[in-house]
């Protein structure tokens, strides 16, 4: 059984907590359990909880995607601000 304490860790009978294995901050990382050192959590052993219901939607086509300042899937242009305006194109390449 797991416990949510502290607004902050998920913590089993035996008073280990959930944790990222090897503290880093990629795709595909195992969790884990490990003790608390010297009464102090890391970072990869703190977790929010969030339920289903208040848990934001991603953006739809059309919406503003507020992470990335940009309307999912709606085409733009990158143009330079200097006098002539030129944007970014892409060339094709024979690889």
């Amino acid at each position: 059984m797991f416990r949510y304490v502290n607004n902050s860790t998920l913590t089993n009978d035996h008073g280990t907590v959930m944790s990222i294995n090897g503290n880093l901050d990629l795709e595909n990382r195992n969790v884990d359990m490990q003790d608390i050192k010297n009464g102090n959590t890391t970072i990869n052993q703190e977790w929010d909880l969030v339920y289903v219901d208040q848990y934001p939607d991603e953006p739809k086509k059309g919406e503003m995607n507020n992470q990335f300042g940009l309307v999912v899937q709606r085409p733009f242009h990158i143009i330079s601000e200097m006098g002539e305006q030129r944007y970014l194109s892409a060339l094709a390449s024979n690889v």
